[in-house]
């Protein structure tokens, strides 16, 4: 609760801080408060778009949500933007895969 404070005093001195939106909502993701961690990843992807940790946590947000298609298209930017990080790769498979199964319903 205490980094979420300091987080948001962050963004509000300087609205335009990737890296502080970005925390805000991996903050947000920690608590479970998917929605308001949907809205500062996406605010950060918005300032620095070839911010792959900002995809990346913008994509978990959505899945956890049920936004399937949103968390696909958040993960495939985070691969992206960044190539190498197997993490994001493995995020981008799982969303693949959950994209699948729905297809086929």
């Amino acid at each position: 609760d205490k980094g979420i404070e300091c987080l948001q005093k962050a963004t509000a001195l300087n609205k335009h801080s990737a890296a502080a939106w970005n925390g805000l909502g991996f903050a947000y993701n920690q608590k479970k408060k998917y929605y308001k961690a949907i809205e500062c990843c996406r605010r950060a992807a918005g300032i620095n778009p070839k911010y792959a940790n900002a995809w990346n946590n913008l994509g978990y947000a959505c899945a956890k949500v049920g936004r399937n298609e949103d968390s696909w298209t958040a993960y495939r930017n985070a691969v992206k933007m960044a190539p190498k990080v197997e993490l994001y790769k493995k995020n981008f498979l799982i969303a693949n895969e959950r994209m699948d199964s729905f297809k086929s319903l």
